[in-house]
């Protein structure tokens, strides 16, 4: 994923909200993520080189009414296919919702709201996720403490909004039904880590973070 200035990228967007077109591109730089501050988000029917914006904004916020001082985050993304899958960062999350606009496949597109979020921070002294604990819960986003060490049998199943884990490296042992139809999951974890392994076994997609 490319970043640009956020200055030069909320310009754009004022462009977008008046003229439902992204006309122009800036220098970009890599993105650095961490697992506090990341969120996964997927937009389909782009258009495949085109550019498009992400954008947090605060909850409850109408297109209508977008701007600066309700802005939490927005990046500029090019399409490489029909889908974007990309990690755009919010601080200090609890909850935002997500826009995004540019040239989809059906035509011009003012902002268009992708999803809402709403996340979950386990508690540090947390060693294991006990089986079925969070079993067909409706958070999107979850955050494991640093000293859990476990994730039990059907622990996260069955959780339909949940679009992003972060298992950090202390995580040695994932029971194989943890994720079971949990299907929209991306496992935010270290290279290298158990929870990678795991993720790749299972098919579930990983943000490789850097904790």
């Amino acid at each position: 994923m490319a970043r640009t200035s956020r200055h030069s990228i909320w310009k754009k967007f004022l462009i977008i909200l008046t003229s439902a077109f992204l006309l122009c591109a800036g220098a970009t730089s890599a993105l650095a993520v961490s697992g506090d501050d990341v969120i996964g988000v997927t937009v389909n029917n782009c258009t495949a080189d085109n550019d498009y914006l992400l954008m947090l904004v605060k909850s409850g916020t109408a297109a209508s009414s977008i701007s600066e001082s309700n802005l939490l985050f927005v990046d500029q993304i090019t399409a490489s296919g029909s889908t974007i899958r990309a990690a755009v960062v919010y601080p200090n999350f609890s909850s935002c919702d997500v826009y995004a606009a540019g040239t989809f496949s059906n035509g011009a597109a003012s902002p268009r709201k992708i999803d809402s979020y709403h996340s979950a921070r386990i508690p540090e002294e947390t060693v294991r996720i006990e089986d079925a604990a969070f079993e067909n819960v409706a958070f999107t986003h979850i955050y494991l403490s640093d000293r859990t060490t476990a994730i039990g049998a059907r622990a996260f199943a069955a959780c339909d909004e949940l679009v992003y884990i972060y298992i950090p490296a202390s995580v040695t042992e994932i029971a194989d039904s943890a994720f079971t139809g949990s299907t929209h999951v991306t496992v935010a974890c270290p290279a290298g880590s158990k929870a990678e392994q795991f993720a790749k076994s299972k098919g579930l997609p990983t943000i490789t973070v850097n904790r």
